[in-house]
């Protein structure tokens, strides 16, 4: 896989498109989740993300309009290696 960052990758990505997750009709209870976590940490913006082979699908969000981003533009790939920003 050429956008292959991490070592689980085809895995993640087989089960994603198995449960076709990033596709799915919206959820209540992401949707509530999401604002939950704004209201808790006041913040003005939160979203739950998909991470998929070349997009990053945000699948309940609050706070912006954007449902998908390019993985390449966003997630820089020493984060995906480590898994951790800090």
């Amino acid at each position: 896989m050429e956008n292959s960052f991490e070592p689980n990758e085809r895995i993640r990505s087989f089960v994603l498109e198995n449960y076709n997750i990033a596709t799915s009709y919206p959820d209540p209870d992401y949707d509530q989740l999401v604002f939950l976590t704004a209201a808790i940490c006041k913040a003005p913006v939160a979203y739950l993300s998909i991470i998929e082979p070349d997009t990053i699908c945000l699948k309940a969000r609050y706070g912006i309009e954007l449902e998908k981003l390019k993985r390449k533009k966003v997630l820089p790939r020493p984060l995906l290696i480590r898994g951790k920003v800090f």
